[in-house]
């Protein structure tokens, strides 16, 4: 999980300080699906079998994917401070919501090109002028 932050980090970092919340967001979707698609760690399965693991576990798994959701969440409310999505926008509900969304998409085979994967997410965000 913290390949996944850096590489999600680094993704909307490399944009510069001039990027919009948009196209931030849009290239952490890059990287995070790139993440599940490289992935060769044990990742992809916890992300699968995570519900099936005792109490216990669950909650030192949360510990840990913390910071990533953490990432994320600062991202959206980028975006819905800066006005690309309604200023009532729940953020951290959508967070776990898109990664949810975007997780569930590992090793299917019938969600299409990439970017319109991406379009799709963009879209569920309710994020205005998408590239």
């Amino acid at each position: 999980l913290g390949v996944g932050l850096a590489q999600v980090r680094e993704a909307a970092d490399s944009l510069g300080p001039e990027a919009s919340a948009t196209e931030r967001i849009t290239a952490a979707i890059h990287a995070h699906l790139d993440g599940l698609d490289d992935r060769n760690d044990f990742a992809p399965a916890i992300l699968r079998m995570m519900d099936q693991f005792p109490p216990e576990a669950r909650h030192r798994l949360r510990d840990i994917d913390g910071p990533y959701v953490a990432q994320w969440h600062g991202l959206l409310e980028d975006a819905r401070r800066t006005g690309a999505m309604p200023p009532d926008t729940d953020t951290a509900l959508l967070t776990r919501l898109i990664l949810g969304a975007m997780n569930a998409t590992l090793g299917r085979t019938d969600t299409g090109r990439r970017q319109r994967l991406v379009t799709t997410v963009l879209t569920m965000l309710g994020l205005k002028g998408r590239p």
